[in-house]
């Protein structure tokens, strides 16, 4: 019988030792889980952080063109800037202060700012008759790391405000 005792004493000891690795094992893997969860967390949240970041540049610099047409349709008056426009595609590009600056040559539509390409243009829309209205809308594009192109848009209809 006291063998049986010092059996079955020995056996509890080496099943708490074996338990405590099993938790050892158990708390690592949560903790490994925990650290992955938190690692990826982090790299989407950067990624998110920098999509952000180049959506704003791109929505400053379509406002910014949009700002040169507003201030072109002032500085002109109505009637000349509406004679001025010519329907189409255009680029638009960087520092542009008038509309003379338009054009059709691609490689003016390159906008670079923080070190990534964007590309500006306007498309121009002419309306004649009872309301002779002009409409602009500019789109900035870029292509992400991932070679997935974005884009923003920003669209406005210039009207004759004098004739009512």
């Amino acid at each position: 019988m006291l063998i049986i005792k010092k059996f079955l004493k020995k056996q509890r000891k080496n099943f708490k030792k074996g338990s405590t690795l099993i938790e050892l094992l158990i708390a690592t893997m949560i903790v490994g889980t925990v650290v992955t969860a938190v690692a990826a967390g982090v790299s989407s949240s950067v990624k998110n952080n920098s999509e952000a970041r180049y959506r704003e540049i791109a929505t400053v610099l379509a406002q910014q063109g949009m700002e040169t047409l507003r201030s072109e349709r002032g500085n002109l008056g109505w009637i000349t800037f509406h004679d001025s426009i010519t329907p189409g595609t255009f680029c638009m590009p960087t520092g542009m202060s008038s509309l003379t600056e338009l054009t059709t040559n691609q490689n003016l539509c390159i906008v670079t700012e923080s070190n990534l390409d964007f590309n500006r243009s306007v498309v121009l829309t002419k309306q004649s008759g009872a309301s002779p209205d002009v409409s602009a809308e500019i789109t900035v594009s870029w292509e992400r790391k991932s070679g997935v192109t974005s884009d923003v848009k920003v669209t406005q209809t210039f009207k004759d405000f004098t004739r009512q």
